[in-house]
């Protein structure tokens, strides 16, 4: 059941560039049914959804559909970290049973959606906005030719969330508890307005330049990658938008080059939330030390081939020293600047005692 999803990193149409380290994800999109009118209506889903996964009871299972483990809240339980999605077909009260034991966080759980076996109703159980489960439920309803669940208090009122504008922009939740603060907010009718040096609309938020004359507004969502702060009430938004070329040294170990990062980003008022990827070169990329560092700082880590970085290490400053060890004039600044999309140089290459540190943003 278990899988791992294997990830590409495109920089550019032309190179494509292997990723070491790759964390596992939720993958799986799972349909579990009981009955034969749930069946039939499973069978129906798999049409508009390939890659589903049914499972059912004993007496229905055959080659279109597994039986699951019992009891079913051990199966739900075993399966609730590598599923995207988990539909039940069947009674609400299954579904709440079922999942009751595996539930744990908004950020992380699932997206879990209920319909009854006729199809009449698709109910959006939990992760409504960070897992999709609100969306996804409208579009099998469009599909199927069912009504739609929708329970979550800025759906019914058609008001945005913090979820939906993350969820838009690909950016990470500074804090689990800014979601119900500003949902809360934004539900009881408070101001909230958008402050970033990022993104160029923000769906249902009125959207202001980092800098801007701060307008009559209860909360403020800044979405950057910079530690900044505002005088007025605010929480974070960050963008994934940060990429570090890395050298290091075969002595230094994997704690000590993830608090060496991190140190740096706070030193240089940078969020280690954006930071999405470490890119070195290709005979080091698959260093036991720097991925385990990846791991630590949950990020991935990035391969360029040698030849790349020859093809663009002239326009940086090279290091005879490093040429001699490695056979490359430079490692860190070519590496972020390839892997970023040839985008800007924030933090130009910096030794910090066994390692060597650049850290460029991604090219839009």
């Amino acid at each position: 059941m278990n899988r791992i999803m294997e990830k590409s990193y495109q920089m550019c149409s032309s190179i494509s560039y292997e990723i070491q380290n790759v964390t596992m994800g939720q993958t799986m999109m799972i349909a579990i049914f009981f009955t034969e009118g749930g069946k039939q209506l499973a069978e129906k889903l798999i049409s508009h959804y390939p890659e589903l996964e049914l499972y059912t009871t004993e007496a229905l299972s055959d080659e279109k559909a597994e039986e699951f483990e019992k009891p079913l809240s051990f199966f739900v339980s075993n399966n609730w970290r590598e599923s995207k999605t988990i539909i039940f077909i069947s009674a609400l009260g299954i579904a709440v049973r079922a999942i009751a034991p595996a539930v744990r966080s908004k950020l992380d759980d699932p997206a879990v959606i209920c319909i009854d076996e006729k199809g009449t109703f698709v109910i959006s159980l939990l992760s409504g906005h960070i897992g999709g489960a609100n969306a996804l439920a409208r579009e099998i309803a469009e599909k199927i030719g069912a009504r739609p669940v929708i329970t979550t208090s800025t759906d019914v009122q058609g008001k945005p969330c913090l979820e939906g504008l993350a969820n838009s922009h690909s950016l990470v939740i500074e804090s689990h508890e800014d979601i119900k603060k500003v949902n809360s907010a934004i539900a009881n009718g408070k101001r909230v307005a958008v402050i970033s040096d990022y993104l160029e609309k923000a769906e249902g938020f009125p959207l202001y330049t980092i800098g801007s004359e701060l307008k009559d507004y209860d909360l403020f969502i800044m979405v950057t990658s910079r530690l900044s702060d505002i005088n007025a009430e605010h929480v974070f938004l960050r963008p994934k938008n940060l990429v570090a070329g890395i050298g290091f040294t075969t002595r230094v170990t994997a704690e000590e080059m993830a608090e060496k990062i991190k140190r740096s980003f706070e030193e240089r008022g940078l969020s280690i939330k954006s930071l999405t990827a470490l890119a070195t070169v290709d005979f080091k990329a698959g260093s036991r030390e720097l991925k385990k560092a990846a791991e630590i700082l949950n990020i991935e880590v990035i391969s360029i081939p040698v030849e790349e970085i020859r093809n663009v290490e002239n326009k940086f400053k090279v290091s005879e020293f490093v040429r001699a060890s490695v056979g490359l004039g430079s490692v860190a600044e070519p590496c972020a600047y390839i892997a970023s999309k040839k985008g800007k140089m924030i933090i130009n290459k910096t030794s910090l005692g066994g390692i060597t540190l650049a850290v460029a943003e991604v090219k839009r």
